[in-house]
Parts: C-alpha cells; structure tokens; sequence
C-alpha cells in the first residue's frame, strides 16, 4: 500500500536541522558540547568546542531558499541576541577569556523530513559588529 509522509511541523523540522547539524559537526571533528542552551533572551542551538575554541552554533533549518537563504535570516538583531547569550554561557560556565566564535549551520531539508544539504559556516559574524 501506498502512502505519503506528512509534513513536519516547523518544531520537528528545526529538531531535525538540529541532530544534522550536531551529526556534520562531530563528523568534522569538533566537540558538541551542549544543545539548546536556554536564557532568558532565547535558546543556544549548538554550543561546541574546535580545539580550544569555543563555538556557538545557530542552525537554520529551511526547505527552500527562495526568498532568503538560512544565513541571510541571522540578521544583526539575532546576531546580537546570541553574543548576549554567549556572554552569559560563559559565565555561567567559568568561560570568560577562551576565544570564541560564532557559526552557522545551514541545514536544507524537504518538509516531509529528507536532508538535501548541510552547509557548515565559519566565523560567520562577530560579536559586536
């Protein structure tokens, strides 16, 4: 018998880029550390460590990028909002002069769930700027 898969809902989809991101990261040798770290300003996707770097990650999970690709959607005010989150990572976490940086992970998926494409960016903004 035949049948289709439903679509996934936006929170399964974001929970989906999210396994694939952490999946990418650990696969490219860096060390995922915690996943959504909430504050009172929202929630740390990714937080992981690439060598002695720690690395906040911001995962944008989206099925197409016809109106604005998932990097272009972290604009400065979500920029601002995970530096402020960052800050408060650290400390928390006793992390206050270890380098940083900040990535993000681009995750393309179908809405029925399937992973078209993983896209790791690097030092994709800095704080302050």
């Amino acid at each position: 018998m035949f049948w289709k898969r439903r679509p996934l809902t936006r929170a399964q989809l974001g929970q989906l880029g999210e396994r694939h991101a952490a999946r990418y990261l650990r696969a490219r040798g860096l060390r995922v550390l915690e996943a959504n770290f909430r504050t009172k300003l929202g929630e740390l996707d990714l937080i992981a460590r690439d060598r002695d770097t720690l690395v906040f990650v911001e995962v944008r999970t989206r099925t197409s990028e016809r109106t604005m690709t998932p990097l272009a959607s972290v604009n400065a005010e979500k920029q601002t909002r995970i530096a402020r989150m960052g800050r408060q990572y650290r400390r928390r976490r006793r992390l206050p002069d270890c380098p940083i940086r900040y990535d993000v992970v681009e995750v393309i998926a179908t809405p029925c769930g399937t992973v078209r494409a993983v896209r790791h960016i690097e030092g994709a903004f800095i704080e302050g700027l």
